[in-house]
């Protein structure tokens, strides 16, 4: 035998030990594994915020009035399950003389929403059913009521006050 054939030979033994030893090796292998759930939450954000319009504050009572603007709402939410809009008045939704019981009664609109007596308590005005995310959402207010003339009123200041709520279901 050669040198050459004896070097092919062992460079051959020692390429199938490696193999081998390798294989062996990768037989014995041990995996493991750990996993990482990663998550977040998110709180219910609601809120409700108004805008007065128009001449809110210097209504003519002493002629009818019919849808008159008076506010913007802008309703924000992100529950899960809708939200309501309520709102209630502190005189029975009346404009009332504030050292009389004189008063002009009036009806409310919300948005498209029908025409609605005010009590002092809460009624609901809007019912968002669709929970999801509504940002600033807009809705307009607007009054109605039959005048009153002068003659029938007390001098003085006449106003309500309107509280709106906004209220995850």
């Amino acid at each position: 035998m050669n040198t050459v054939d004896l070097k092919n030979q062992l460079s051959s033994k020692f390429l199938l030990s490696l193999v081998l030893l390798s294989f062996i090796s990768n037989s014995n292998a041990q995996s493991t594994t750990a996993t990482l759930t990663i998550s977040a939450y998110i709180s219910e954000l609601i809120s409700i915020s108004i805008t007065p319009v128009g001449n809110y504050s210097n209504l003519n009572v002493n002629s009818t009035q019919i849808d008159v603007p008076v506010a913007t709402i802008y309703e924000s939410s992100n529950s899960t399950n809708g939200y309501l809009i309520k709102a209630r008045s502190v005189n029975n939704g009346k404009i009332q003389n504030t050292k009389s019981a004189d008063n002009v009664p009036y009806m409310l609109r919300y948005g498209n929403g029908g025409a609605v007596q005010l009590t002092s308590n809460d009624q609901v005005m809007r019912e968002q059913n669709i929970g999801g995310t509504y940002n600033a959402v807009n809705k307009d207010v607007t009054i109605s009521f039959q005048g009153i003339p002068a003659t029938n009123l007390k001098s003085g200041a006449y106003n309500d006050v309107i509280t709106f709520t906004i209220e995850s279901k």
